[in-house]
């Protein structure tokens, strides 16, 4: 019965080696025509070994290719943002392999039927080791651009261009324009209830 359950126990455990839910990821190459990744898996698995410390091997997973990169979409708008070499990701593994219905786009069988398999990752910038963690980030506003550079800040009030660059200069500019705009008189008019308007002779004609 022993060798039943030990046999039993290998089973489940080799099935649940091949199942993948998220870990990290480095993005080796990104292809920004398809939003697509090259990216190493930065967490090592191990499967029962020879190793001399704790009996476990190291069982790295491979390199994967053509990786979605998730980006905030919708209707006919997005969030998009550079991708480069060095930067980490979250991968995720979808239930079923996705390679079918990314071609087509319509509702399709999987090619590979292995639930949670590598063939089903998808990429979502963003997770980062803790030494990379964000300095000056706005705690009390939605923030778009580079923390402690230039961008655009919204609060529940208003939207602000700022930061040390020509186009926070020139946002400055057209805020000031528009203000002289707004408050711009013209002296010695009288009010009335007469209107301009264009002739076909000169003034005085």
């Amino acid at each position: 019965m022993s060798d039943l359950v030990n046999a039993v126990k290998s089973a489940i455990e080799s099935r649940v080696r091949n199942i993948h839910t998220a870990i990290p990821g480095r993005v080796e190459s990104y292809d920004a025509g398809t939003q697509t990744a090259s990216i190493v898996p930065m967490v090592i698995p191990t499967v029962p070994g020879a190793d001399e410390d704790d009996g476990e091997a190291a069982a790295p997973l491979p390199k994967l290719l053509s990786v979605p990169v998730i980006f905030p979409r919708a209707g006919d708008f997005a969030i998009t943002f550079p991708v480069r070499k060095g930067d980490t990701v979250l991968l995720i593994f979808a239930e079923r392999d996705i390679g079918r219905w990314r071609a087509t786009g319509e509702r399709e069988r999987p090619i590979v039927s292995t639930p949670h398999g590598i063939s089903g990752a998808v990429a979502i910038p963003g997770l980062y080791p803790s030494g990379d963690a964000l300095s000056g980030v706005d705690e009390d506003a939605l923030f778009l651009g580079q923390p402690g550079g230039f961008g655009v800040r919204v609060t529940d009030e208003r939207a602000e261009v700022g930061g040390d660059s020509d186009a926070a200069a020139l946002a400055s500019k057209v805020d000031a324009l528009i203000k002289a705009f707004d408050t711009h008189v013209h002296p010695g008019v009288t009010t009335g209830q007469g209107s301009t308007a264009m002739t076909d002779s000169p003034v005085g004609g």
